[in-house]
């Protein structure tokens, strides 16, 4: 490493107090994957933490946050209220689950919750958010993986999910993907877009496998930008009601 990184950091946190680490990624691959698999920590602290929901969360450089927390909190009890319905211990699947923070803000105490994100140290953030926020170890999983994986690992652990939550990035879902979630017959899909296009395009899919889209409420998480989120609600065609 450069001793002129060390120089510059310090540099940039004595003129901006509240910087609280500065970390360098290396990524020598030529396509559009942003992050490369290693990351150094230049100056101060490895992980960043927030509340949010009224939770605790420790992110780690790599792992996906919601910069906009005021608008995140609308979001996530939003998507709560989407997933719930008068069952109780529900088995939730939560696909692209990053460091864990909409699983965790979505899960009530009895609901067994099984996370899936690719990202080895978002997982290990998820793992010890759990663990922050009382999570029982014995209603909680959080494994590092492809989403497609995450089905096989919800049913070996807890059984068929009754909830599947889908968080993609802006390129949305696989169609093999969403295939393999409707096989599942969850209840209800909660799907979570920053991409309206892609959003279209997957509900269009999971419609044709026999979901129908019953509730889509936009969040404007960049005021004053053309991006907008989405938080939407499926449900199975013969289950119009949610029961």
């Amino acid at each position: 490493r450069h001793k002129k990184l060390d120089i510059l950091a310090e540099k940039l946190q004595a003129g901006f107090p509240q910087i609280i680490g500065i970390h360098i990624n290396v990524n020598k691959r030529r396509d559009n994957v942003i992050f490369g698999n290693e990351t150094y920590c230049v100056l101060g602290q490895d992980t960043l933490r927030d509340e949010l929901c009224g939770k605790i969360f420790e992110i780690s450089p790599r792992a996906f946050y919601q910069v906009n927390a005021e608008m995140a909190e609308k979001l996530y009890n939003h998507a709560k209220a989407l997933a719930h319905n008068e069952k109780e211990n529900n088995i939730i699947l939560d696909l692209y689950c990053g460091a864990g923070t909409i699983g965790l803000c979505l899960a009530n105490e009895k609901d067994r919750l099984c996370g899936v994100e690719i990202i080895a140290d978002a997982v290990e953030n998820a793992k010890k958010n759990a663990i922050l926020n009382g999570r029982a170890e014995e209603n909680t999983l959080f494994v590092c993986g492809d989403a497609s994986l995450g089905v096989a690992e919800c049913k070996k652990a807890f059984g068929t999910p009754d909830v599947i939550i889908l968080d993609p990035p802006r390129k949305g879902c696989e169609e093999s993907l969403l295939k393999t979630v409707s096989k599942q017959n969850p209840k209800r899909i909660v799907y979570v877009s920053c991409k309206p296009s892609t959003l279209a395009r997957d509900l269009r899919i999971l419609e044709d496998l026999g979901y129908k889209t019953q509730k889509v409420q936009p969040v404007d998480m960049f005021p004053r930008t053309h991006h907008v989120e989405a938080v939407v609600l499926l449900q199975q065609l013969s289950l119009p009601d949610g029961k």
